[in-house]
């Protein structure tokens, strides 16, 4: 299995994978608060009187899909965030969506990959290409009551760093903050690694 990263801005595949990728997060995570968003965000397809259940459930799914078009355009049209593909062995299975909070610090806004793909070391080691790519110091904010989420960057950081990280409790979050190995000037990404970089091969 090789993990690696590409800038999704690159392709117009890449866009519109991150597009789909977008709204199925949304879907998992956002639960029916975005639902209810999107579908007061779009015009009603039919009068509530003639939709059945069914019709109800699908608008409310195209109305996520259009919520998330929207957002995902923001992301990528977005000059302080970086959208990152994660691939394994060459094709995207998930994103990675990052905020520069300045020159020297890097958050992750939103890290996710299709269910098929967790739990199988691909997450960890792509979270491993991100910080050695970019370099400079970094923070990762969970919600407390994620608990899956929580302990997967604890144990991503603690390998990472080696214990050397800093762990807070704030505002309902646990943020983990710290310095990647080798901070570095930010370059393109691509699927291709170059000559004496890591591939993420496992």
């Amino acid at each position: 299995m090789t993990v690696s990263l590409r800038d999704a801005r690159e392709r117009d595949e890449d866009r519109r994978w991150f597009t789909d990728a977008y709204a199925a997060w949304l879907r998992e995570f956002g639960g029916d608060a975005v639902v209810i968003a999107a579908q007061h965000a779009a015009p009603p397809a039919a009068p509530p009187a003639v939709m059945d259940g069914r019709q109800c459930r699908s608008r409310g799914g195209d109305a996520v899909a259009a919520l998330a078009s929207g957002e995902a355009r923001q992301w990528l049209a977005a000059t302080d965030a970086d959208v990152v593909l994660i691939l394994r062995d060459a094709a995207p299975v998930g994103f990675a969506l990052v905020q520069r909070a300045s020159p020297a610090l890097r958050t992750v806004a939103e890290y996710y990959l299709a269910p098929a793909q967790r739990r199988r070391g691909v997450g960890g080691t792509a979270a491993t290409l991100l910080f050695d790519r970019f370099g400079g110091e970094w923070q990762v904010a969970t919600l407390q009551r994620d608990a899956l989420a929580v302990r997967f960057w604890r144990e991503t950081v603690r390998r990472y760093t080696g214990g050397r990280h800093q762990e807070t409790l704030a505002g309902g979050e646990v943020r983990q903050r710290f310095f990647a190995r080798a901070a570095r000037v930010p370059e393109p990404l691509t699927g291709v690694p170059r000559a004496g970089e890591s591939s993420g091969t496992r």
